[in-house]
């Protein structure tokens, strides 16, 4: 970090690597050097590539295989699942119990995870991260943002939104921005907005 940023722990946005990634696509992501949690499907990556992390969620069976294999990474902090604990929803009550207030989390596909994210949504500012898009969690239930012309951004809400702004048309919970533009989106709950990666 340059000596020119302050930020205080806990304001940057945790990371939590949920499948194999792209390392050129991670590392801005850990620019800030936040809190690094690895998720089962990305453990084998991240010992391959010395990648720090400061929490692995695994179940309990592997702790001692998981703890060997990652010596030369220590300190760093083994939280057990156990049963059918979800990895997820327990990496995002640990960062909730720190007081974390973001997290970006990278996973194959989005959709995967949606469901179990949602439940977050009001304790957690969420993005995911798959190979291609971005997806935000909108707590607020307003979003706001200048787009270029031919700009193409999908929504994902279980309550309907309303599309105003910048000349746009819609097409479902697909926005197509006909003219450049601040495009707002309004719900009456949060809501997720997708930007594509290029």
């Amino acid at each position: 970090m340059s000596s020119h940023h302050f930020v205080k722990e806990g304001q940057e946005p945790a990371l939590i690597l949920g499948s194999p990634f792209d390392e050129a696509s991670i590392g801005p992501l850990l620019e800030w050097a936040p809190v690094v949690i690895t998720l089962p499907g990305a453990i084998d990556q991240l010992i391959e590539r010395s990648i720090k992390t400061d929490v692995v969620v695994m179940p309990a069976s592997e702790e001692r295989k998981i703890t060997l294999r990652m010596e030369h990474q220590a300190p760093f902090r083994f939280i057990s699942t156990r049963g059918l604990q979800d990895p997820l929803t327990t990496a995002f009550d640990y960062l909730i119990s720190r007081g974390q207030f973001e997290v970006n989390v990278w996973v194959d596909d989005a959709r995967q995870i949606f469901d179990r994210a949602e439940d977050y949504v009001g304790r957690l500012g969420i993005c995911i991260i798959d190979t291609h898009t971005k997806w935000s969690a909108i707590r607020s239930g307003n979003f706001k943002k200048w787009y270029p012309a031919n700009s193409m951004v999908q929504i994902r809400s279980k309550h309907g939104f309303i599309v105003s702004g910048t000349e746009s048309s819609r097409r479902e919970n697909q926005i197509e921005v006909l003219e450049t533009g601040i495009l707002e989106i309004s719900s009456l709950q949060s809501f997720w907005v997708s930007e594509t990666l290029g």
